[in-house]
This record gives structure tokens, C-alpha cells and sequence, in this order.
């Protein structure tokens, strides 16, 4: 067995090595000790790196393969950063809502009932309204009132549901 092997020679090498330090005068004794520690640190270094080397060792086809695997990211949807805050700061506070999160949500819908429907948000708000449902239009309209200073934001399952209708315009 390599391993009972191994620990019998590092055990021996132990009580050889404390036998040897008990036979040194003292006054030596710190400088055979620090050599100790130089042989030892080199021991482990050397052992780690005859144990690297296999993990380490490359050859050409696997270098041809690394270089034409792409390394890059894709590049992420710009404007996606503020709109992930957006969200995270609307379910925390109403004002945060009625103030990032709402005007991007009424554009959105605008485009939509625009480009889809043909009906101007603006022009026609009851028509717009049948045709958001609820709850989309009660998240895209300004009239509604502002909620009190502190008061929750709008929940996520709301968010969900309202973003849910906004795909189906």
C-alpha cells in the first residue's frame, strides 16, 4: 500500500529528525532548525509541483482548441441595469414607482396600444383603459393619486400580471 508506506517513511523521518535535534547542542539547535525548514519548504514545493505538472501540461490540439473557442461575453441589452433598479426600488416604495418605474411602463404601453391597436393612449384614455385591463392600466395611469410618503410598492405578483397584459397588446 503507497499510503501505510508513505506514513511510515514521514514517520520515520520524523523521529529521526527528533532524535537528531535532541543530540544538537542547543546553542545550534536554531540553526539546524531553520535549515530544516528550508529542506522541508523545498520538499513541498518540489512535491507540489511534480503533482501540477500533469493538470498543467498542454498539447498542441488542445491549444489550436482554447484559441478557437470564444472567450467573449455577450454583450448585455443596454439600459437593462437601470431597469432591473427600476423595478427593485418600485417594490420597496411608492414614490420609487410614481417615479422610475411608471413613466417606463406608460411608454411602453403607449408604443404597444400604438403600434398594435392603433389607439392613442392620449387622445382615447377610455378606449386605451378596455383595452389595458386591469391591473396594466391602473400601473400606467398618471391620474391616479400619489401614495402617501413610506407607503409599500406595488407588489412583484402585480408587476408580473400588468407586464404579463402589456405582452399580450
Amino acid at each position: 500500500m503507497p499510503g501505510s508506506r508513505r506514513t511510515r517513511a514521514l514517520l520515520g523521518a520524523s523521529v529521526l529528525i527528533g532524535a537528531l535535534l535532541l543530540a544538537i547542542p542547543s546553542d545550534t539547535r536554531a540553526g539546524v532548525i531553520r535549515a530544516l525548514v528550508l529542506v522541508i519548504g523545498i520538499a513541498v514545493v518540489a512535491l507540489y509541483l511534480r503533482r501540477s505538472g500533469p493538470a498543467t501540461a498542454s498539447t498542441a490540439e488542445q491549444f489550436e482548441a482554447e484559441l478557437r473557442r470564444s472567450t467573449e461575453t455577450p454583450p448585455s441589452v443596454p439600459g437593462i441595469r437601470a431597469v432591473e433598479m427600476a423595478v427593485r426600488l418600485s417594490t420597496a416604495s411608492a414614490q420609487d414607482f410614481d417615479v422610475r418605474l411608471r413613466p417606463l411602463l406608460r411608454d411602453l404601453a403607449c408604443w404597444r396600444l400604438l403600434g398594435h391597436r392603433g389607439v392613442d393612449m392620449d387622445a382615447k384614455p377610455d378606449a386605451a383603459r378596455r383595452i389595458l385591463g386591469e391591473p396594466l392600466a391602473g400601473l400606467v395611469d398618471n391620474a391616479a393619486a400619489p401614495k402617501p410618503f413610506g407607503a409599500p410598492g406595488v407588489s412583484l405578483a402585480i408587476l408580473d400580471a400588468g407586464l404579463d397584459q402589456l405582452e399580450q397588446i
